[in-house]
């Protein structure tokens, strides 16, 4: 007998849990996004309360070239003092839910800005 069953795209499960925790999904251009869509990549913006909104890395679930795949995700993170705290404690949280293997990959020291739209609905 026949069924139907619904299924999110990784990158809408995903995004949707970066905002439960406070996070900010975002484009490859650090603006965040409205509208979730599957991707192999999300960005991360963070916003402290008293700060811009930062651009803090991309999680890649699907790149041959970074060594991401299903079962083992790359996230690159723009700014080392993110590392060790907030990205860190994020990539646990990912792991566990998700239920995968997570490398952290410094790519820059310096935090770059992202861009909050007027109405970004986070």
């Amino acid at each position: 007998m026949g069924g139907v069953e619904f299924e999110e795209a990784l990158a809408i499960r995903v995004g949707a849990f970066l905002r439960s925790l406070g996070f900010i999904p975002a484009d490859a251009f650090g603006v965040a996004q409205k509208v979730l869509e599957e991707s192999d990549s999300l960005d991360i913006l963070y916003k402290d309360p008293e700060a811009k909104p930062w651009w803090i890395g991309t999680i890649w679930f699907r790149n041959s070239t970074r060594g991401a795949n299903d079962d083992h995700w790359v996230i690159e993170v723009s700014g080392r003092r993110y590392y060790c705290g907030l990205i860190r404690q994020l990539a646990e949280k990912l792991a566990w839910k998700f239920n995968v293997e997570i490398t952290i990959r410094l790519i820059s020291e310096q935090p770059q800005l992202g861009t909050l739209p007027d109405s970004h609905g986070c």
